[in-house]
């Protein structure tokens, strides 16, 4: 669906009549480009029944989708679309959700991108067609959020709840169930029109681009799913679970999640070494180390860059910022990081096999040392297969799924060194390990 040349004014209009000012520092840096912001959403939630009805990801410059699974990454420039009896469910890292009805499309055209005019960053949105549920909450005072539709602009204020709807005769919904919405509409650049619409209140945008206010229509169904969907949303996100303290200075991801599952599927700990950790339940299903992380998941191909997608549904954050270790007390524990990695594994090949496990900080310590003896000695399987790796998958893998990632090739490997440093959050950790082996403790 073409959108008009009004919509395309729209993005241009909110960047630059904003009153720029200071924005802070980013709330994670990309191992990959760690001078140049760069952000990625996520699929949270997808019913996935291999039966080509299923939600799905088109990537920009791919002519082939790729099934929209849970913690598939998302990137600017992907379209995710719904079919007439599947949803799905869009997260970024500040807790803002966006859900798809069925039969919907909506394109990532920027997450924080920077403005053309001062420090503002902007995350903008094309609904091309259905509807859609935006949850919204800012990184910082600094963001713009706004959702383009065929012949409207509608720029989210913090925090709120909005329903957005690209209709088939070419107008738009907008209801606003929380807080507030502004919306920029009109035939061209020269005849915009800005109006707001606050909580409980409905404005439509007509084909013909005028504005009516009228009551609106419930799609009972839609929105009876998104109640099912934010049972016990608040207490889940709103700080409710125990969270240690120093952790609310890390990233806003890191401490939505420890708000989202950091009780619900496991635990807070200290540990003398590496300060507070999270422990997730799975050890007590597995107590001496049958479940490992990196285990259960796929390899997805984004930018160039080996992405593990995992099975847990918790496991957005825990793979892509900060680290995995193995303690003989708690299994394996995760230290929470402040950078973004696809991955935090190490490669190897080694006499026609090809295989990884979690990084650790004794990789920085011990670079140049051999490792396979001593991981092997402290618990660490690598995950391996001649010629290749097979992801895993509960019940094997999905043979209907052509795009997965199914093997590495020698080409794909990064080099055997670290390719970048420790992250800020762990420099005190790193020094405590290095302090406790120079004591031969």
């Amino acid at each position: 669906m073409n959108i008009k040349p009004a919509c395309s004014l729209v993005f241009l209009v909110l960047a630059l009549f904003v009153t720029p000012f200071l924005f802070p520092d980013s709330q994670y840096k990309y191992v990959y480009a760690p001078d140049t912001d760069i952000y990625f959403g996520h699929i949270s939630f997808s019913e996935i029944k291999f039966d080509g009805k299923d939600p799905v990801v088109t990537r920009e410059g791919k002519s082939r989708p790729e099934l929209a699974v849970v913690n598939l990454p998302l990137a600017p420039g992907d379209t995710i679309q719904t079919t007439e009896s599947r949803r799905c469910e869009i997260q970024f890292d500040t807790g803002t959700i966006i859900r798809l009805d069925t039969n919907s499309a909506l394109k990532i055209e920027t997450i924080l991108a920077q403005s053309l005019s001062g420090r503002k960053k902007i995350s903008n949105l094309v609904l091309l067609k259905g509807h859609a549920y935006f949850m919204y909450k800012r990184y910082s005072r600094g963001e713009i959020f706004q959702v383009i539709t065929p012949n409207a602009g509608v720029k989210l204020n913090h925090p709120c709840v909005v329903f957005v709807n690209a209709k088939e005769d070419g107008s738009t919904d907008i209801q606003t169930k929380e807080g507030k919405a502004h919306v920029l509409y009109g035939s061209d650049k020269e005849n915009l029109e800005k109006t707001d619409v606050k909580k409980s209140q409905v404005l439509s945008i007509m084909a013909d681009d005028t504005a009516v206010r009228d009551s609106y229509e419930q799609d009972a169904e839609f929105e009876s799913w998104n109640v099912h969907m934010n049972e016990n949303f608040r207490a889940l996100h709103e700080g409710r679970s125990f969270i240690p303290k120093p952790i609310l200075k890390y990233p806003k991801s890191v401490v939505n999640f420890a708000q989202k599952y950091g009780s619900r599927h496991g635990e807070w700990s200290w540990n003398s070494l590496y300060g507070y950790v999270w422990r997730p339940y799975y050890n007590d299903i597995y107590p001496w180390g049958n479940w490992q992380p990196y285990m259960y998941g796929h390899w997805r191909e984004l930018d160039n860059q080996l992405f593990w997608v995992p099975n847990e549904q918790w496991g957005w954050v825990p793979y892509h910022l900060g680290l995995w270790m193995w303690d003989k007390n708690l299994g394996w524990i995760w230290l929470p990081g402040d950078a973004f990695a696809p991955a935090w594994v190490a490669w190897d090949y080694l006499a026609g096999f090809y295989f990884w496990r979690p990084l650790s900080i004794y990789d920085w310590l011990w670079n140049s040392y051999n490792y396979g003896s001593y991981y092997a000695s402290f618990g660490y399987s690598p995950y391996w297969s001649g010629g290749g790796y097979y992801p895993t998958y509960p019940g094997g893998p999905p043979e209907k799924e052509k795009d997965v990632q199914r093997t590495i090739s020698k080409d794909q490997l990064k080099k055997p060194d670290i390719p970048y440093k420790v992250p800020n959050k762990l420099k005190r950790t790193y020094k405590n390990v290095a302090k406790a082996m120079k004591n031969k403790n």
